[in-house]
């Protein structure tokens, strides 16, 4: 039971990790393609909303089952 959950969250990490950085190329693209903002700028603001994305996404699915632990 305790791989299942283990392997379950291993594949919730991988998937959450694909998703941002996913979503961290496509806002990269649209702040320096589209808007045509600083490359520097770009890349900062995209890897800040990277780092945001997944740290909540993986705070809501991947680790809920120690998040319910500590409100114990």
């Amino acid at each position: 039971m305790k791989k299942y959950i283990l392997l379950k969250q291993l594949i919730t990490y991988g998937m959450v990790g694909v998703v941002t950085t996913l979503l961290k190329l496509i806002t990269l693209y649209v702040l320096r393609d589209v808007f045509q903002i600083v490359t520097f700028v770009s890349l900062s603001v995209s890897y800040l909303v990277a780092v945001i994305i997944h740290f909540i996404a993986n705070n809501y699915l991947t680790f809920k089952k120690n998040r319910k632990k500590l409100q114990e």
